[in-house]
């Protein structure tokens, strides 16, 4: 079997490249001799029960009876000689084992719907599904009008977003969970970067405080008044901007959505920095103030599959560029 594989390889060596670059070079190559089928069915229908929270809404969500998928994660379960979770009518809990091959098996599955829409756009055979991965600032500002104004050239595209912090979407995007994704650059990732926008960062203090009558916020003033921050995991810009200047800034309040951090700041409660992509129609209690020295992040767009995405990704990711240069 080796013989023939090494031809197959050889014969589509840009593809395999191309594969090995995501991480599926291995997948690729056992599916084309058969030798994953039951595996990654088995891997589909336990990641599947786990997200859905019952054996019967995977057995709707994969097209399978309740018992096709109790099947097959009783035998993922043999063949790994452990059980991976408790499956009863509260639902499915964990062991584990389970929670720490979960992520593991996830990307399997993942990186599997990523070889068959690499070989569906190489056979012209689109999903006409666009997967996006976005950060609030952009998903509020940006993609609403964006994805209507696409839709009206496609009708027939459907868009699935997912927002999340930074960190999760170099994850999706490395795990080939979504083809585009809004970054804050530099980044490091697979598939292509287009930059797009450089967006200042702004303080907030409230009207009523003291550096309001400031022209300008010094970076150091963090230091000393109490500063309301987001999670960690969401604060890449201003720890971003901290770090440059070597502040420590007094963090007394931390919370992981945006528009609560300016309904802090309108309340007394301390003072922030935000991205002005998110600034539009603030309260007339806060004032939104330039930093000393001035700071800015660089919004970027990745294509994950880069040249072997579909060619409405491709014009996805054409559109995007425009609408940003012409609206933002």
């Amino acid at each position: 079997m080796s013989n023939v594989c090494d031809k197959i390889i050889k014969k589509h060596r840009k593809t395999f490249d191309f594969l090995q670059k995501i991480g599926i070079i291995v997948l690729a190559y056992l599916i084309e001799f058969g030798e994953t089928e039951m595996t990654v069915k088995q891997y589909r229908a336990f990641v599947t029960a786990v997200d859905e929270g019952t054996l019967s809404k995977a057995g709707q969500k994969l097209g399978l009876t309740q018992g096709s998928v109790t099947q097959l994660i009783a035998s993922l379960e043999k063949e790994l000689g452990f059980s991976l979770c408790v499956r009863n009518k509260a639902g499915i809990k964990l062991s584990e084992q389970g929670e720490k091959l979960l992520p593991l098996m996830r990307s399997i599955v993942e990186k599997e719907q990523r070889l068959i829409e690499v070989v569906d756009a190489m056979n012209n055979r689109e999903n006409s599904i666009i997967r996006i991965a976005t950060f609030s600032s952009v998903g509020v500002k940006w993609l609403p009008s964006i994805m209507k104004e696409f839709s009206l050239l496609y009708p027939n595209v459907e868009f699935d977003i997912k927002d999340g912090g930074y960190g999760e979407i170099l994850e999706y995007v490395n795990n080939g969970a979504v083809d585009l994704a809004f970054v804050s650059l530099p980044c490091s990732v697979s598939g292509d970067v287009i930059p797009l926008l450089e967006d200042r960062i702004l303080a907030l203090v409230p009207t009523s405080h003291p550096l309001a009558s400031v022209d300008k916020v010094p970076i150091k003033a963090f230091e000393k008044e109490p500063v309301i921050s987001l999670a960690s995991d969401t604060d890449h810009d201003s720890r971003k901007v901290f770090s440059m200047h070597n502040v420590k800034p007094n963090i007394k309040y931390v919370t992981g959505d945006d528009y609560a951090m300016i309904a802090m700041v309108e309340n007394n409660l301390g003072i922030c920095i935000q991205p002005e992509l998110l600034l539009n129609n603030v309260s007339k209690k806060v004032k939104v103030m330039e930093l000393y020295p001035p700071c800015k992040r660089s919004i970027g767009l990745v294509v994950t599959l880069g040249a072997y995405a579909s060619d409405k990704v491709k014009k996805m990711a054409e559109f995007i560029v425009d609408w940003v240069k012409n609206n933002a």
